[in-house]
């Protein structure tokens, strides 16, 4: 008979006996098996096949079945069964295992390298080769020692033609450049060897990323899916493992407290957990270290929020939002500085205490103001570990003149709340200089961002009134004047600096805004041009503006006589025009708050975060927060506040726009004192010299 060898052989015959749409049946491989072998076999023998037969039939349909009745997938999954000897038992051994005789022995020349596709049984006489590419690493050498005594060079062309003709077009190639430039092969192998370096997001990083861009969880796990399908498995983790970095960012459950139109968190609570997050954020780690962060704080309110139909308890009105802000500064050691935040007028860093959707109020904002006085006389040092402690000092600069004016014994925002002058007495420097000032109120701070808003409203209210030259349009001729020569000056800032000036915004103010501010004084050359005022004065009110919000000390004495003599030029070229609450203080009380403050730089001390935090607040409720009941809601726009502002995401976050030189004017520079920061001098006015080229050379293309 022919011969049975391996169980590839008896699952071939077995599959060739059964039919596609029905079970392997030991019953017909038994009489298929004593067909071959003849009927030779006692009842005893029968018996023993026929068990035979009965398990190797269950073998056989377990495996074809796990194999999803694939011939590949069986054949790749169960290499080594079907390779296999089959077990026959002794009875029928001597008679499967016959050997052929000369007659039927294959000849060399007639046997097939490639495995046999026939479904009969007996063809395999030989155990068929297997492919190269499936050897092993010593069967291959095995097999090439068949080629040792060609020419290398020629087998490697032969290998390229070949690989072409098989479709591998870039391998044969490379093959076809290595045998042409030999030298390249030692930088080839150095990359080889190279690590393939694959960037791999931590949770924290991953959290970093998707505040900066604004993702949402939906965008999240989208980024996520899209990676994983392109190969890049791991390089962000999952949304879960994000969530659960979130909670990392949040104090203690039980010190915050969320009503239907509040939410807070103790002082303390905030504190711990961000002076636990900056020295977490520091690579080297500190023991037995008495420290102490430095932090501002403040307030302020926003109008014309989204009214939302949850139901709110009493009679209050979810249209106005008052909220309560800290940002650390600086964490120090002594006199040696562990932390400095590198971003102190970002809302990076902008923590949130409280808010209450509340209008904002002299009664709101001294009720509070005694809050917040009562927690900071309660602090006490925060333990880090086991070995450090700190403590904290607090700095209430975040605020707006209107602020200032309800915590002082001011009766009027026209007036000043440190010397209590009043607008009429402002322009008389002699007497405002002689008053007694409240030098407690210093620590409010200059307020920087208003300040340059401030500084040039007044600057437009006198080029408005050049005309008739009076404080107050009083007549209708004068009133008159004053809308035409407006009129005319928003125009022209339109036309040549593309800025909106004093336009009324539905909702939200004016367009005076910090941004058009900072480029009405940027030029100081062109802003004159426009509103005919002189341009001395407004250079002087931009090296001014330019200092305080430098972030960096400055020359209190410098400072002082500077402003002092900017002063005396508005009153002798406009002693018509009382100076402004802002002007008066900038002027006249500036250098004695830099003085007072001096602990950190007056421009770090500016209420910009707190002011850019309102936006943040009504994204954070719009699209991030739950919407079934307001708890809920305000919850989830706390969490956001938090995390948006941990010291240790905010470090890790990837900075998307790139780190600008700061610019100064030369007499800025003269009034600051120099530190590492460097400064980049311009010359105004061939900076404007230059802009005004580029214009006409806009204008000229335009006309061709």
């Amino acid at each position: 008979m022919e011969s049975l060898i391996t169980n590839l052989d008896l699952f071939v015959l077995l599959q060739s006996e059964c039919s596609e749409n029905t079970s392997f049946n030991h019953e017909v491989l038994f009489s298929a098996v004593v067909s071959r072998i003849g009927d030779c076999l006692s009842a005893e023998d029968c018996v023993t096949l026929k068990e035979f037969c009965r398990r190797f039939s269950r073998a056989a349909s377990q495996r074809w079945q796990k194999s999803n009745r694939f011939l590949g997938a069986f054949r790749k999954l169960y290499e080594k069964w079907l390779e296999a000897n089959i077990d026959w038992p002794s009875c029928v051994r001597t008679l499967v295992h016959q050997e052929p005789t000369v007659d039927e022995m294959p000849r060399a020349s007639s046997v097939s390298p490639e495995p046999s596709t026939s479904t009969s049984v007996g063809t395999m006489t030989k155990r068929p080769r297997k492919p190269f590419i499936d050897l092993g690493s010593k069967q291959k050498k095995r097999r090439s020692d068949d080629h040792t005594g060609e020419d290398s060079t020629e087998l490697a062309y032969t290998a390229a033609a070949r690989l072409k003709e098989d479709g591998h077009g870039n391998i044969a190639s490379v093959i076809e450049y290595m045998l042409k430039n030999p030298e390249a092969a030692t930088k080839i192998n150095e990359t080889l060897k190279k690590p393939v370096k694959t960037v791999i997001f931590t949770p924290e990083k991953a959290l970093g990323l998707l505040l900066s861009l604004k993702l949402s969880k939906w965008q999240y796990i989208t980024l996520r899916e899209t990676a994983i399908r392109e190969g890049a498995k791991d390089i962000y983790p999952s949304y879960y493992k994000v969530q659960q970095t979130k909670v990392d960012c949040y104090p203690p459950k039980q010190s915050m407290s969320v009503t239907d139109s509040s939410a807070r968190i103790t002082l303390q609570a905030l504190l711990d957990i961000t002076v636990t997050r900056i020295l977490k954020s520091l690579s080297n780690e500190m023991q037995n270290k008495q420290l102490k962060l430095i932090s501002k704080w403040g307030f302020d309110g926003a109008s014309n929020q989204s009214r939302y139909k949850q139901k709110m308890e009493g009679q209050q009105d979810d249209s106005s939002i008052f909220m309560t802000s800290l940002v650390p500064l600086k964490l120090t050691d002594g006199d040696n500085t562990i932390w400095t935040n590198p971003k102190p007028c970002s809302v990076l860093y902008c923590r949130p205490v409280q808010f209450t959707f509340v209008k904002e109020s002299e009664a709101v904002v001294l009720e509070l103001k005694k809050q917040m006085d009562d927690e900071i006389e309660a602090l006490v040092p925060t333990e880090c570990g086991d070995s450090n402690r700190v403590t904290h000092q607090l700095m209430m600069t975040m605020i707006d003149a209107k602020v200032c004016t309800y915590l002082s014994k001011a009766r009027s925002n026209a007036s000043c709340y440190l010397c209590l002058a009043k607008p009429t007495e402002m322009n008389n420097l002699d007497a405002v200089t002689s008053k007694i000032v409240c030098s407690d109120l210093y620590e409010f701070g200059l307020s920087s961002l208003h300040a340059r808003i401030n500084c040039m409203e007044c600057l437009l209210h006198i080029a408005y009134r050049l005309d008739f030259k009076r404080w107050a349009a009083r007549s209708d001729e004068h009133k008159e004047l004053l809308q035409t020569r407006k009129k005319n000056i928003q125009d022209k800032f339109k036309d040549e600096l593309n800025l909106m000036i004093d336009i009324v915004k539905q909702g939200s103010g004016t367009t005076n805004d910090g941004n058009t501010a900072r480029k009405f004084f940027e030029f100081p050359k062109k802003t004159a041009a426009i509103t005919g005022l002189d341009e001395d004065l407004i250079k002087r009110f931009a090296v001014i503006l330019q200092a305080i919000t430098s972030g960096e000390q400055i020359d209190a004495i410098k400072f002082k006589d500077y402003a002092r003599k900017t002063a005396e030029k508005y009153v002798t070229l406009y002693d018509w025009y009382y100076m402004s609450s802002t002007v008066h203080k900038l002027l006249i009380h500036g250098a004695d708050i830099i003085q007072k403050n001096n602990i950190v730089p007056i421009g770090t001390l500016s209420e910009e975060a707190s002011e850019s935090r309102n936006k943040d607040f009504r994204r954070y409720r719009e699209h991030h927060s739950r919407k079934r009941n307001r708890q809920d809601s305000n919850q989830d726009v706390l969490n956001m506040l938090l995390v948006s502002s941990d010291p240790l995401l905010s470090a890790q976050r990837p900075r998307l726009d790139a780190k600008k030189k700061q610019s100064f004017f030369a007499e800025t520079l003269d009034l600051i004192k120099f530190q590492e920061t460097e400064f980049e001098f311009f010359d105004v006015s061939n900076l404007e010299a230059d802009s005004e080229l580029e214009s006409d050379s806009e204008s000229d293309k335009e006309n061709l």
